[in-house]
């Protein structure tokens, strides 16, 4: 049987695939070791130094994760419901957090909203310049392209015609015999 590239788990050792789940749930090297019979360096150095071991380790991470994910986007309404219900609050400091933490949950906390441009006239003329010349030859590429086209089309029914012509023509001088 040929081995896939991304499956790990045959490459793992019995006592490295028991130590997975004891890793994952966040036991210690020594704890670990003393679960499987392996030796403490030995956990650390899977867990340090062993691609496939850390590969295995961050899947079993992943698929623990998942579920814990999906409960929390259940709650996100709920969250939300709550900050907007604080953001009524008579308590100034209650508000003052809601705030932050809608912020910073739409991604605009920290970041400059202050309104932004060019406001040199002449820099504003070569930029827009610049930018209607890239326009301009991107127009020109495209008319081109489009007269390339109906030159393809025009040659291809010129083609068809000589075809159906030396058709026509072999067909007249050998008529069908009855």
């Amino acid at each position: 049987m040929t081995r896939r590239p991304n499956d790990t788990s045959r490459q793992l050792t019995t006592k490295q695939k028991a130590a997975i789940p004891l890793v994952a749930a966040g036991q210690s090297d020594t704890e670990v070791a003393r679960r499987i019979g392996a030796a403490r360096q030995t956990v650390n150095q899977w867990r340090h130094h062993s691609p496939q071991f850390v590969a295995a380790l961050n899947a079993e991470r992943q698929a623990l994760w998942a579920p814990a994910v999906e409960r929390l986007r259940s709650c996100v309404c709920g969250a939300v419901s709550v900050l907007c219900d604080q953001l009524e609050s008579e308590d100034k400091a209650v508000r003052q957090r809601a705030a932050v933490h809608i912020l910073k949950a739409a991604g605009l906390y920290g970041k400059s909203l202050a309104p932004h441009g060019i406001t040199d006239a002449d820099a504003l003329a070569q930029r827009w310049g610049e930018e209607a010349d890239t326009q301009e030859a991107f127009d020109r590429s495209r008319r081109a392209n489009s007269v390339l086209y109906e030159m393809l089309e025009i040659a291809e029914r010129e083609l068809l015609i000589r075809k159906l012509l030396v058709k026509r023509t072999a067909s007249e001088e050998n008529p069908p015999e009855d």
